[in-house]
């Protein structure tokens, strides 16, 4: 085994000439080296509040020499030949000879003389004792950094080896040995000091992670140069990022593993955890008092009543995780208070069967379908509370309205109605169908809160047992069918779990329902209330109405009309139809190539007939001759001999804006032989109040049917002796 000031002397020509460091690493060392500098004047006043130490200069002054600069004779008392040597011992700083190492290591054993001279600290207010830094009682120098630091190249000579006790695996190779103290780190902490949560286990595997590299003995060059190397690298941290970490957070770290493993890489707890910093104990108990008068006040709202009360300081206010933490430790949270998150529940219990049954679905295993895909099978049941017996339990291929009715059928017709029956909020359990059906046997549905599945834990710890079956079912090398899955399962919950003593009966839930008188109710009026309804428009063209995707055919006179059908999802050979709410007919599924029958029409009536034409023809003619009334028709004039039929086929086009040719030139004819000649001044009129009535552009006989009214309401007028 090497000695230590051996591994402390330069090995090679690389250690004694090292190669510069880039300016990150120069940085990082003289921070490091602050740092140092800061925590070695930190414990100094330490100790000299403490009453261990008095301050550097007033030893000397005093003392005369530096080996009073740790305690005098006066501080800690003790035999007068320890505290002789101790005031005798001179040191000379920075020496090179061997005389001055000899007083180096005379002023370490005067100052452990001195340690080891003070009495033992006794009861509840004792201080510990503190040993200077880098000295024990033994006498063996520990911290290398010291003789560095005074100007002493070789430690003091020892008659051990090994002045380190083992410790030279962590110090060998010329490594910087760090001090033994608590705040440092070196030896291995306490178990309550150390963290045991899961950051501080993940804060331990990152900073192993980081070290283990340094482990490793077969790698080339000194562990000084490595942990140099390493501490210019960066690190990914897990909740960090990517950090740096000195060289001297390194050596702290290794020293650690190498004497207590991994859990010494563990964080500590601080000094003065549990201890009131931010906030005084008289603000905490008013804010305790506000908290435990109204439970639901907010940490934000009581930190606002403390500041605008007075009691702090509104630029001093604490943090709400603070206040919080404290709340909690003084068993005033909200949680705490029993005012948010979980509620406290009660266990129910009832004393007959039927009180409660609870009813629930449950998806299982992969089943081959009768169309031969593989779909899952859900299991639809009901328990009752008092029993824990199952009244009906089923596996279906669907979760639907038709095998919930199937559900409750079967347990109805066995054991009768429940009192209460307490079901999820599914969209299945929420059909009106099934609240008006148990209504109608008086009995009533209750359903849960969303996502709150504590008050149905009798069927939700029951399907603890399906999931079993569910194992063996999955483990088979074939699917199974839903007709082979409900054998099964009738023979696995019979055996398994009804003649199974059951934990909170102390029974088998067999022998318990072994007591019950069942109550069933008439199959005919159980299978009415529980049919399934369906609002459907009957087709207007072969009166037949559509339910799952079956055809049935109804009366023809309700093509068209809204119907509401009755029936049974899994009985589909007919359903019943009402119509406002009367039963009209039982609809039977829809024969290939038939349609309704329409209904026979009734006779005509005797008597005779009604020419409805001729009546809207001769209202039609009364309504003209009403509009060309107002016309003063004495005034048209008499005949003109010159108007003949060729001006009046050129009136007729000039007004009407037409070309009169064809078939409406001898309309044209046909009228002026009809009703000519007629007087210019009338034919004008006529055609000019049709323009205005039908426009321009239409049939030739548009306009000559006005004109021939005019010519009719000319003859009924007075002035009769300007005709022909």
């Amino acid at each position: 085994m090497r000695p230590l000031w051996r591994a402390l002397e330069p090995s090679s020509r690389a250690d004694r000439e090292p190669r510069p460091l880039p300016a990150v690493c120069r940085r990082a060392r003289r921070r490091a080296r602050r740092g140092r500098r800061r925590a070695d004047r930190g414990r100094q006043r330490a100790r000299v509040r403490s009453g261990h130490a008095r301050p550097l200069g007033r030893a000397r002054r005093e003392g005369g020499g530096a080996g009073a600069a740790v305690a005098g004779p006066d501080r800690g008392g003790g035999p007068a030949d320890a505290a002789g040597a101790a005031d005798g011992a001179d040191v000379t700083l920075g020496a090179p000879d061997g005389a001055g190492r000899a007083g180096d290591r005379g002023a370490c054993d005067a100052r452990s003389a001195r340690e080891l001279a003070r009495p033992a600290a006794s009861g509840p207010g004792a201080r510990p004792q503190v040993h200077a830094r880098g000295c024990r009682p033994d006498g063996a120098d520990r911290d290398p950094r010291r003789w560095f630091r005074d100007g002493v190249s070789t430690p003091p000579a020892s008659g051990d080896d090994d002045a380190v006790h083992g410790d030279d695996a962590v110090h060998r190779d010329d490594a910087p040995a760090r001090s033994d103290s608590a705040a440092d780190g070196g030896s291995a902490p306490s178990d309550d000091a150390v963290r045991d949560d899961d950051h501080a286990r993940a804060e331990a595997l990152f900073r192993y992670g980081v070290i283990a590299q340094l482990l490793d003995e077969r790698e080339d060059g000194s562990l000084r140069a490595r942990i140099t190397t390493l501490a210019c690298e960066r690190h990914p941290h897990p909740r960090r990022g990517e950090i740096a970490i000195s060289g001297r957070t390194l050596w702290t770290w290794l020293t650690r593993f190498r004497r207590g493993g991994i859990d010494a890489l563990r964080p500590r707890h601080r000094k003065d955890r549990g201890s009131l910093r931010a906030v005084p104990r008289n603000i905490l108990d008013r804010a305790e008092l506000l908290r435990r008068k109204v439970p639901k006040r907010w940490t934000t709202t009581v930190i606002d009543i403390l500041v605008r009360e007075g009691t702090i300081d509104a630029a001093k206010r604490p943090h709400r995780a603070t206040v919080d933490r404290h709340l909690r430790r003084r068993g005033a949270s909200r949680r705490q208070l029993l005012v948010l998150g979980a509620k406290p529940t009660i266990k129910m219990q009832f004393a007959a069967f039927g009180d409660l049954w609870v009813g629930d679905y449950h998806h299982g295993p992969k089943v081959l379908a009768p169309d031969g895909r593989l779909t899952t099978a859900k299991l639809g049941a009901f328990i009752d509370h008092t029993t824990r017996y199952p009244v009906a339990d089923r596996w279906y291929l669907a979760e639907d309205l038709g095998s919930l009715r199937d559900t409750m059928l079967r347990a109805v017709l066995v054991w009768g109605p429940p009192r209460l029956a307490y079901t999820d909020r599914g969209a299945v359990y929420r059909a009106e169908q099934l609240a008006y059906a148990l209504a109608a046997l008086g009995a009533r549905l209750v359903h849960s809160r969303a996502y709150y599945s504590q008050g149905r834990g009798v069927i939700e710890r029951w399907w603890q047992l399906a999931d079993a079956f569910q194992a063996e079912i999955d483990d088979r090398d074939e699917p199974v069918t839903i007709h082979e899955l409900n054998r099964l399962w009738e023979a696995f919950r019979a055996l398994r779990y009804l003649e199974q003593p059951h934990s909170e009966l102390g029974m088998p839930p067999a022998q318990a329902i072994a007591a019950v008188t069942p109550r069933p109710i008439d199959p005919a009026v159980a299978r009415e209330l529980f049919l399934v309804r369906a609002d459907r428009t009957v087709n207007k063209k072969d009166a037949t109405v559509s339910v799952e995707g079956h055809r049935f055919l109804c009366d023809a006179a309700l093509r068209g009309r809204k119907v509401t059908l009755r029936y049974d999802p899994r009985e589909l050979s007919s359903v019943l139809v009402f119509v406002d709410g009367v039963r009209t007919q039982r609809a039977l599924p829809q024969p290939i190539g038939k349609t309704g029958a329409a209904a026979a029409p009734p006779p005509p009536p005797d008597g005779p007939k009604t020419d409805y034409l001729a009546l809207v023809r001769a209202d039609y003619d009364r309504r003209l001759v009403e509009s060309v009334r107002p016309v003063a028709y004495g005034d048209l004039g008499a005949i003109d001999p010159g108007f003949d039929e060729s001006r009046f086929l050129v009136l007729v086009a000039d007004l009407a804006c037409a070309r009169v040719r064809g078939a409406e030139a001898e309309e044209v004819h046909a009228f002026w032989t009809t009703f000519g000649p007629l007087p210019e001044r009338l034919a004008r009129t006529a055609l000019d109040h049709a323009v205005r009535l039908r426009g321009t552009g239409r049939h030739v006989r548009v306009y000559l049917a006005i004109l021939r009214t005019f010519i009719l309401a000319r003859m009924q007028s007075p002035n009769l002796e300007e005709s022909p």
